[in-house]
Order: C-alpha cells, then structure tokens, then sequence
C-alpha cells in the first residue's frame, strides 16, 4: 500500500481521517498545517496527499502546487463541502459525503502509481 500524507485545517476531522485510514490499514501521517505537511514531505515518502475540506478553496492549488514541488509524482486528493473550485492540481475529488470511498480511491491511485512504475521500468530497460 503506498503512504499518504492527510492535510487538514480541522482538527476533528483531521483525527477521524487519520483514524479511519489507520482502521483501514493505510499507511499515514497527518498534518494540520501547510508548514507541517512540508516538513513531513522532506522527512518521508508519500505517494498520495489527501487535502482536507477543511482547507480554504484559495489554498487548496497553492498547497497541491507545493507538495508536487517536492514530489513531482505525488497523486492528490482534494476534498470539498460544498465547492470544487480551485481543485485544478487534483487527481481526484471527493465530497465530504462521499468520504467512505476514500480508501477505495487511494487504492485507484496506488494502483495507476504501480503500473506507472512498471511503465518507468521497461521503458529504461529499453532504452528510452
């Protein structure tokens, strides 16, 4: 299962993210902060980030842009309550109502992760 990386303004929700994805055996850390999510990008390797509702629409592409900064080949999730405005870095979106199709989504985006790899892999043994 490949690591995630939650972001999120609101606390509790923070918590009942992290407790979820924990229950569901994925692999996380949690950040309630942009300056907590950049300094656990340089202290791990994650595969997904998982932007909270919770954070504002005006920070949601700048947050995305900074993590893909660091990580080119980072997958992200954004989820909303209400708007999907500034969702353009997102690899997925979820409503806050559809929260229980979370797991099932980073699984999607393990999986495209994995066969990019693969893909990755032949293409330099070929050559290219």
């Amino acid at each position: 299962m490949c690591r995630v990386l939650s972001v999120e303004y609101s606390i509790p929700y923070l918590v009942k993210r992290h407790v979820s994805l924990r229950r569901a055996e994925v692999p996380v850390e949690s950040a309630s902060t942009l300056r907590e999510a950049l300094t656990l990008m340089r202290l791990g390797e994650f595969d997904v980030a998982v932007l909270g509702h919770g954070i504002p629409e005006s920070e949601r592409n700048r947050i995305a842009e900074g993590l893909l900064e660091m990580k080119p080949s980072i997958r992200i999730i954004m989820m909303y309550a209400g708007s999907i405005n500034n969702a353009d870095r997102a690899d997925a979106v979820l409503s806050l109502e559809g929260e229980q199709h979370l797991v099932a989504t980073i699984k999607s985006l393990a999986a495209r992760i994995k066969a990019s790899r693969s893909v990755d892999v032949l293409k330099k043994a070929a050559g290219f």
